[in-house]
């Protein structure tokens, strides 16, 4: 299960865009395969440190990643 997902991660070749936040964050509530593509465009804009605060103060992001366990 494992590799099959780090695979996706590593084929993604889309750019993300913190414009479309909300629309990566909703991708967390769909099916693995929209999951793993929503956490990995996430990831590229955590990387970025011009991006920190945005994600940092974006409520739904926040609620999102703290409801997973």
């Amino acid at each position: 299960m494992y590799d099959n997902d780090s695979q996706c991660l590593s084929q993604l070749d889309e750019q993300a865009n913190i414009n479309d936040i909300e629309e990566y964050v909703e991708l967390l509530y769909e099916e693995l395969p929209e999951k793993i593509r929503g956490t990995a465009l996430i990831l590229q804009l955590s990387r970025n440190p011009d991006n920190l605060e945005e994600l940092a103060v974006n409520g739904k992001l926040m609620g999102s990643l703290a409801s997973y366990q």
